[in-house]
């Protein structure tokens, strides 16, 4: 066979690598437009409050894209607001504002800005160690772990203090912590009494 025909099947055999990746290129670009547009459908579940028809496309999603700070952070508030699943909800919370602050503290919401993502994420905190101390108090739970989840509380204020002092949901948060604290205060006194508890 004369350099031609090797020439001709060398360029046939590199035709097809280039027509494989190219296909493979689209594909991986079909399915990132699709993995967007999935991700766009569950928040949109998420802003009418539908969280539990939300929560499936969501875990689906970050099986594909872990990274996905919005997504993380979307997850969290389904975890808190439908169940809740405050344990869950807690690890979601975390992990968005852990990817945040490692690419760069960028918000990954649109209207959100980055200072007011960072406090949301604190926010969303707060309320989940709010809800376990309630949830601890009504069922006669343990006192030390109440106490455990009131000082995180506190903790998670200082933090959103120090991000956005004069933001206005700063005295929501305040009122927040007195909240738990008269009720871990209570829980206090029915474990040294024995008298129920009204929260």
């Amino acid at each position: 066979m004369g350099n031609e025909g090797y020439r001709g099947k060398a360029r046939f055999a590199l035709i097809r690598v280039l027509l494989i990746l190219g296909l493979a290129g689209i594909s991986a670009g079909c399915q990132k437009e699709d993995g967007q547009a999935s991700l766009d459908a569950a928040v949109a579940l998420c802003k009418q409050w539908k969280w539990r028809a939300a929560q499936a496309p969501l875990k689906k999603y970050l099986v594909d894209h872990p990274g996905d700070i919005r997504a993380h952070f979307w997850l969290g508030r389904c975890f808190l607001l439908e169940a809740p699943e405050t344990a869950a909800a807690e690890g979601e919370f975390k992990t968005a504002l852990k990817l945040f602050k490692e690419n760069g503290g960028h918000s990954p919401i649109e209207g959100y800005s980055d200072e007011y993502f960072e406090l949301r994420c604190h926010l969303e905190i707060a309320k989940n160690y709010s809800f376990r101390i309630e949830e601890m108090a009504m069922r006669h739970l343990d006192l030390v772990e109440a106490q455990s989840l009131l000082k995180k509380l506190r903790n998670t204020l200082d933090e959103a203090e120090r991000i956005a002092p004069e933001s206005p949901d700063m005295e929501w948060l305040r009122d927040l912590l007195k909240k738990s604290e008269r009720i871990v205060d209570r829980l206090r006194r029915y474990v040294s009494r024995g008298t129920s508890i009204t929260i």
